[in-house]
């Protein structure tokens, strides 16, 4: 894992899951129903008139105000802008320039120095992790996160596309200002209160507004082609003096000639401006142009699109030296693993368990300490060291709380603490803790899930394959004595503790159905525990808080965490057909598996959450099947003695370059069958995982058999628990198509995993055209009957530069293509477009197909099975943030591309902030829509940061169908206080005379300070220096804040940088520097602040103070 000391040298020179309101949303499809509000119902008439005039007027203003700004990205490529640089290249540049910066810095904590030379051209991920970590690791979760923040950047362009302070236009500068200042400490303070994705979607609607500032405005005009702006990102920078709002700033200009429109007295003057919509421009002022009108925007390379596109070059160059800055501004804001762990600069490595804690589950919960401990000594020191542990328990009725670290001997202790108790009766809350270790565990992740009994909220199961779906995470299920239908008869309640918390750290969790509920909110917010400090933390439904390990950042970076304490933090859950194609071939290895069936929660016109009873019965545990082959995980049965031996295959999965070659399930009988894997020159580590105990040869290329665990074999060997037959490939494994032959007279599934850094990401999109075209992720699943693109990211590629793809199959569970689409090049070389007339009516997986450069052929299996759907629906939200104490309404649309059906709606997760929605239930006739709304009530209460997670689903009546809309929002602190922290040297005292270089560690130096803000309050407080201790003592008073810290550092140093964040983001440094004398006493080198007067007059040192 990263550890990381902060360096404070200055630099030289989407979310993920919102939704948004697309232009292909208001494509006529038929009538759509008027906006529903409490206490009135329209008539389908009626709703047909009023929606069809909503969005007439809506089309009508994207039309003519469509943004305008540097292109979102050239997945569509307009003529004329083959070399413009876009929000996507800019910010993929930036992250990356910083991210190197992070590794050079990190690398010469520990004495090396990165040959940076060495990369050429562009930087490219692969080429910067490799020159780091000395090996080629995967980029996979950090591409990841970094199109996070690309996303959230180009949403700005479609879902605020006229909102011009989003854009800097129409001289909105202040107002630009202020929103880019908001988002900083945003960001900041998400990445302190480490929730990252919440960051990521703060972080790239600033650099949106940033990046377009000098796009937008005459600041290249001005002669500023070097310089950035420090006034749009600095609190107490000026931005420079803005045109009056009645002073004329440009003349008219002919459309067809190369004219600077700006007037002379504005570039004189050095005024500011920037232009207007073209259908909105004041008289005398500047337009935005485009379209062949004239204007001052430098957006592309395009003359037809910017009218100063000869200067688009040097407006990209500043946006991107904006960025770097803007970066590590942030960088040098917050502790310093956390921004490492914001960016996924470690390998992705990841162990999370959910564990069923009733009667009958001891030997499972030993089963599982077992395998994690064997995990942790094995992975120790090395890049599939697990960076990140999950542990959800749970039992009946509770479930939870979740325990997220990164520190092993906590989940060590966890686990070990687990006790096995309660239950009553058979069925169990698994899917309440499975739905909370999905929000918990971070994306594109492996969950297991340990029981022996059915779930009883099954009403859960469609929310959860939401979940899996929106996390790309995997989910397998260990199944011990399913079917002995033993029932847990002791009493009690079911316990998580820890050798840090006391008793009252002992929660229950959330019980029952309380999902969604205010009451399982208000009882996460009593059960708080307390640090190790005597502190108490203060729980919120987020999942994205993790306790860093102190024993290794004690090696190289301290960190003094202020108010949540530096010890183990514990989450309390808020919630708890189109045409099909004809068969074009078969690709053998792949099955198939049965269509979802959903089970609804009646909900009350107040939007809280009923439950339906479901008698448990033997078939129950087609669930868990179901979950785990859509998700692409696996549902494995065993003893409970066979268990230890089934769980091998966590330590297999614990590897961050794990890729999927092969997945299939086969229903019965199954004559004898051959199913085909290929294993190209980048794969290595081969493993087969076979449930159902089918009879099976695996056949090499060179025609070598082997025929399971009775029978040794040079090419591989075997082990049989429960359901499950691994077979591990003989290393080095032989390149080119290997040959399974099943026969079974039982259901079977086969799962072939290796390493590779080949992998892929996909996304369903739909374009958004206009004067900013691009492509924009469809939340939900894809639309029956429809063209779909999808857009294919490969990672890998930089390291392996011969591989050559050409398309993407499209098969059923069982392995027949159903369709094959040609893979098209866009402008980033590691991204692809894909088309489909029309989406498979059966569950299909996405196969990337290719050759390497021996001509093996490359497949990866993307292993989550996909489903469309005949509805959509659609989260019309333009929010950024939520406020604590404010109400919102956020509306909605369903549509139906099917036959004309009854649809139940469902609004799940809000985290007990949905107060009501309409409508509840719909009929829709065959390209019909209907509008509705979700009204949320934040409490005043909330605390900053939390993540509201919201789905609206729609469901037809008779379950076969339900498509679902996705969206997570976290709740933000109004920014009224832009002043940093105050530091107040108080005291400083040295005793490093006589001291020589090679005695030095024994002497000492030490420091008191006092750091007190007048704002809000402080949240945390760190300092760079790893030779060091440092204490914190604080005080309460009537207004302030204060907190005392002592510091003690080797006289080996002569400097120690101190940084303290508040609770809004505001940041204020201090650093202090002795000087040595060669006698070894300390001279004063000069003061800085009048303030700190007292403390340089009793001690030699120079003083930087925060501000």
């Amino acid at each position: 894992m990263l550890w990381y000391e902060r360096k404070t040298s200055s630099m030289s020179c989407d979310d993920k899951h919102a939704t948004r309101l697309g232009r292909s949303c208001l494509r006529p499809e038929g009538p759509r129903g008027a906006f529903i509000t409490p206490g009135r119902r329209a008539s389908l008439t009626e709703d047909h008139k009023m929606a069809t005039a909503w969005r007439v007027l809506v089309l009508a203003v994207i039309l003519v105000h469509s943004a305008h700004t540097f292109l979102p990205n050239l997945e569509l490529t307009p003529p004329g802008t083959e070399n413009t640089r876009t929000h996507e290249s800019i910010t993929k540049d930036g992250v990356l320039s910083i991210a190197l910066k992070v590794f050079q810095d990190l690398a010469q904590q520990k004495g090396k120095v990165l040959d940076v030379a060495a990369l050429k051209g562009d930087l490219v991920a692969e080429e910067i992790f490799k020159l780091y970590y000395g090996v080629p690791v995967s980029t996979k979760r950090f591409k990841m996160a970094l199109d996070e923040i690309i996303r959230s950047n180009n949403e700005v362009d479609f879902l605020l596309p006229d909102d011009a302070k989003s854009h800097s236009e129409a001289e909105k500068f202040k107002e630009a200002k202020m929103l880019i200042l908001e988002k900083k400490k945003q960001t900041i303070s998400n990445i302190i209160k480490e929730r990252y994705p919440a960051a990521r979607t703060s972080l790239g609607g600033l650099l949106h507004t940033l990046q377009d500032f000098y796009s937008h405005s005459n600041w290249i005009e001005l002669g500023n082609v070097d310089n950035t702006n420090k006034g749009m990102t600095l609190h107490n920078d000026i931005i420079g003096v803005t045109a009056g709002s009645t002073e004329k700033t440009c003349g008219p200009c002919s459309s067809s000639a190369k004219c600077d429109p700006i007037l002379t007295p504005i570039l004189r003057a050095e005024k500011l401006t920037s232009g207007y919509p073209n259908a909105a421009v004041p008289d005398g002022k500047c337009a935005h142009g485009g379209d062949s009108r004239p204007g001052i925007n430098k957006d592309t390379t395009s003359p037809a699109m910017s009218p100063q596109h000869h200067l688009h070059q040097d407006a990209a160059r500043l946006a991107l030296k904006a960025t770097e800055e803007v970066l590590q501004d942030i960088r040098e804001s917050v502790d310093g693993p956390l921004f490492v762990k914001f960016l996924e600069l470690e390998p992705p490595s990841t162990i999370s368990f959910v564990i069923d804690t009733t009667g009958s589950m001891s030997d499972d919960i030993l089963a599982a300490k077992e395998r994690v401990f064997s995990i942790i000594e094995s992975k120790k020191g090395t890049l599939n060291e697990p960076s990140v542990y999950v542990l959800v328990p749970f039992n009946d009725p509770d479930f939870g709380p979740a325990l997220i670290t990164d520190n092993p001997e906590e989940f060590k202790t966890a686990i070990e603490q687990l006790v096995a108790n309660g239950g009553g009766d058979t069925p169990e809350m698994c899917l309440s803790g499975l739905q909370l270790a999905l929000l918990s565990t971070p994306p594109d992740s492996e969950i297991y899930v340990f029981t022996d009994a059915v779930a009883k909220d099954y009403e859960l199961k469609n929310r959860v394959l939401t979940l899996c779906q929106e996390t790309r995470s995997k989910v397998t299920f260990l199944l011990t004595d399913a079917y002995s239908r033993r029932k847990r008869r002791s009493s009690g309640n079911m316990r998580l503790t820890s050798s840090r918390t006391d008793d009252a750290t002992r929660s229950r969790g959330c019980g029952r159905s309380s999902v969604g509920s205010r009451g399982c909110e208000a009882r996460s917010r009593t059960r708080s525990g307390t640090s190790a400090r005597g502190r108490t933390r203060r729980s919120s439904w987020q999942p994205d808080i993790r306790h860093r390990r102190p024993s290794r950042l004690d090696s190289s970076y301290l960190s003094a965490e202020y108010r949540q304490g530096a010890h183990l933090r514990r989450l309390h859950p808020g919630t708890g057909h189109g045409h099909r194609s004809e068969p074009s071939g078969s690709l053998t290895g792949l099955g198939h598996s049965s269509r979802a069936t959903s089970h609804h929660m009646s909900q009350s016109s107040s939007g809280h959450q009923g439950r339906i009873r479901r008698q448990s019965s033997e078939s129950d545990f087609s669930l868990y099947q179901d979950i785990a082959l859509t998700s692409g995980g696996q549902f494995i049965s065993s003893t409970k003695s066979e268990l230890s031996s089934v769980t091998k295959i966590i330590e297999d999965s614990v590897s961050f370059s794990t890729v999927t070659l092969l997945q299939l399930r086969k229903s019965p009988p199954t004559p004898p069958q051959n199913f085909t894997f290929n294993i190209d020159s980048s794969v290595s580590n081969v493993s087969l995982y076979i449930t159902g105990k089918p009879q099976f040869s695996l056949f090499n290329p060179a025609g070598a058999s082997y025929t399971g665990v009775a029978k040794p074999s040079p090419i591989a060997s075997s082990q049989v628990a429960g359901s499950l037959e691994r077979v591990i490939l003989t290393s080095p494994v032989q390149p080119g198509t290997w040959t399974l032959q099943v026969t079974s007279a039982a259901e079977f599934t086969v799962r072939v995993t290796g390493d590779s850094l080949v992998d892929l990401t996909y996304d369903f999109v739909e374009e958004v055209r206009g004067t900013h075209p691009g492509f924009m992720k469809i939340s939900g699943r894809p639309r029956a009957g429809a063209p779909a693109n999808m857009l294919v990211r490969v990672s890998g590629l930089k390291t392996f530069p011969t591989v050559s793809l050409n398309s993407l199959y499209l098969t059923d569970i069982q392995g027949t293509i159903l369709q094959q689409l040609p893979l098209n090049r866009t402008a980033s070389p590691d991204t692809f477009r894909a088309v489909s007339n029309s989406l498979p009516r059966d569950q299909f997986l996405v196969i990337l197909n290719g050759v390497d450069g021996a001509r093996n052929t490359l497949q990866r299996v993307s292993p989550s099975l996909n489903t469309i759907s005949a509805s959509r629906v659609q989260l019309l939200n333009t929010l950024t943030s939520l406020y604590p104490g404010e109400k919102y309404e956020i509306p909605f649309t369903v549509n139906n591309s099917g036959s004309e059906s009854n649809f139940t709606i469902l609004v799940q997760g809000g985290e007990g902030f949905v107060s009501e929605f309409h409508p509840h239930s719909i009929r829709l006739s065959t390209n019909q829509a209907v509008n509705g709304s979700v009204k949320l009530n934040v409490p005043a209460s909330t605390e900053p940061g939390t993540l509201l997670t919201l789905t609206v689903q729609s469901e037809t009546a008779d379950k076969s169908d339900f498509n679902y809309a996705f969206l997570q929002l976290a709740v933000s602190q109004k920014v009224t206080d832009f002043d940093p922290p105050l530091c107040n040297i108080t005291s400083l005292k040295q005793n490093c005379s006589s001291l020589t270089k090679d005695h030095c560690s024994s002497l000492s130096w030490s420091m008191e300070a006092k750091i007190s803000d007048n704002g809000t309050r402080i949240e945390k407080i760190y300092r760079n220096f790893r030779n060091s201790t440092l204490i914190l003592k604080e005080q309460e008073k009537a207004e302030t804040k204060e907190v005392r810290v002592i510091q003690t550092i080797s006289c080996c140093f002569n400097e120690v940088d101190i940084t303290a964040v508040d609770t809004v983001g505001n940041v204020g440094k201090c650093e202090v520097r002795f000087e040595f004398k060669s006698s070894g006493t300390a001279s004063a080198l000069s003061v800085s602040s009048s303030l700190l007067m007292l403390c340089s007059l009793l001690c030699g040192v120079l003083i930087i103070p925060f501000g």
